[in-house]
Order: structure tokens, then sequence, then C-alpha cells
């Protein structure tokens, strides 16, 4: 091959190179949990709360122990949210007192790191007054914790989670009032190093103990995996970017122009 074809090709490849992301996230599972199918109030009182699966509700894939309930935010008379960023619904969680979890299974793609990034707040006794409580109270801070287990069958057992490959929390802020909500958000990222592979099982669990949230309420949710820690955005399409596209352009002119002058040189 001649030197000219050599130095383009190169360039073409520095290129693709430079135009491809050494990082790339896939989404696995995103819900802002407005769109419930068949809600309806259960609590008796009012308070506008759904005790039904969330995999009925959402058409989701979830193992759930206990309710995690679904709670009505919008025209509850219960809760204000000033800010709007529960929506319609959120999904809460009742910490000690039967202690809901929620975990959803997946392949990370033999990527490094899920990332999971929601909005949280505690809500006060009122969220549900016949689950028995502790409830949040003013003064508390809404904790979650994250766990990812390895699952090689693809079948999550949750007594029996298997090996644990990592874990992370997201530490709300105090709690000013129990009626209006005052949502955090957080992105927590947990390695996947050690999965056997690919499946990976994560775990939602709202902590319990004194000081913290007895109840809390988490919305907006995604879950992706990627090579960068936090990332939960996707690849853009595999287009080149018009500056890039010129670049090949001008690099295939120069090809070409290679070829013309190594022919007029015969």
């Amino acid at each position: 091959m001649n030197t000219p074809h050599r130095h383009v090709l190169a360039l073409l490849g520095a290129l693709v190179l430079a135009s491809t992301p050494s990082w790339a996230a896939t989404v696995v599972y995103q819900n802002d949990f407005n769109s419930p199918v068949g809600w309806t109030d259960m609590s008796g009182n009012g308070t506008g709360i759904s005790f039904t699966p969330v995999n009925t509700l959402y058409g989701s894939a979830f193992q759930q122990t206990f309710t995690v309930e679904t709670i009505k935010i919008a025209g509850n008379a219960n809760y204000s949210d000033p800010s709007g960023t529960g929506g319609a619904y959120s999904l809460g969680m009742l910490a000690s007192a039967q202690n809901d979890l929620l975990s959803l299974t997946f392949n990370a793609s033999g990527l490094a790191f899920v990332n999971v990034k929601m909005d949280f707040a505690g809500m006060g006794p009122v969220a549900c007054p016949q689950c028995g409580g502790p409830f949040a109270f003013a003064g508390e801070i809404p904790i979650f914790d994250f766990s990812l287990y390895d699952t090689p069958s693809g079948a999550f057992v949750m007594g029996s989670p298997g090996t644990q490959l990592s874990t992370g929390a997201l530490i709300g802020t105090v709690i000013a009032s129990t009626t209006t909500l005052g949502w955090d958000t957080g992105t927590v990222s947990l390695a996947t190093t050690g999965t056997t592979n690919g499946q990976v099982t994560l775990l939602i669990d709202l902590r319990a103990g004194f000081g913290f949230a007895g109840y809390a309420a988490f919305d907006n949710l995604v879950i992706a995996s990627s090579d960068k820690p936090g990332d939960i955005t996707p690849a853009p399409a595999t287009v080149a970017e018009p500056s890039t596209a010129a670049l090949v352009a001008m690099a295939a002119f120069a090809c070409l122009m290679g070829t013309r002058r190594a022919r007029r040189s015969l």
C-alpha cells in the first residue's frame, strides 16, 4: 500500500476512535410511576394508597416482599408537593415494621457498574396509618440501601439472595415537614465485579433504625449499566457528528487526490 493511503487510513481510524465513546450506558429500567393500570384507593380512609403489587400496576418484572405501596400524590389532601417532583403517583416503602423490599433481575451486559438514580422523600404517618409504623417524623433522615447480587441462573430468591457483589446508599436531608414532600435526588453506583455471566439483581431497601425514616417514597427511578460510575445516559445513535463527518469527507478527498497524484507519477 502506498504512503498516502496508509496516512489516510490511519486518520480515518483515529477519527472513528475519537467519535466512539469509551463508555456507554444501557438503561435497564425507567419509570416515573405516573401511569399505574387499575389503581384504586385501598386504604379505607381516603389516604390515597394502593397495596396492589408493583408488577400488576406497572407491568414490571420486580420481586417484592410485603406491599411496596403506590401512593397517589396529585390531589392527595394529606400531602403538599410544591416542586411537583412526585407527579401523580409514587412508590412507598416501610422500613422495619414489615421491611418492604423490591428487587429487579437483569443482564448488566458485561459493564462495570449498575447506576441507580431516583428521587426520594420521607413521609409522615398519614401515608399509611393502618400499616402500624414506625413512620417518618420531622428531624429524621430517609436512607435507602442498595445491594447488587450475582444471579447467574436469572432466578433471584429473596430469602437466599446468593453472592453480594457491592452495596451503596442514598442519604436524604433532614425531614422538615411530614406533610410537605421535600425530595432529594441521588445516584448510587454499584460495581459488577465478580459477576458470573452478567446476570445480576438489584435490591432496594429502606433502612430501618432509630433516627431513620420509617416510611418513605421514591420516584423517577432510572437503572442503567455502564462502564462509567454514575452514568445513566444512553449512548447516542452511531451517527457521526457534523464536525466528524466533515473530517471524514476531507480524509476521503485527500485519499482521492493522493491516488491521482500517484497515477500521474507512473
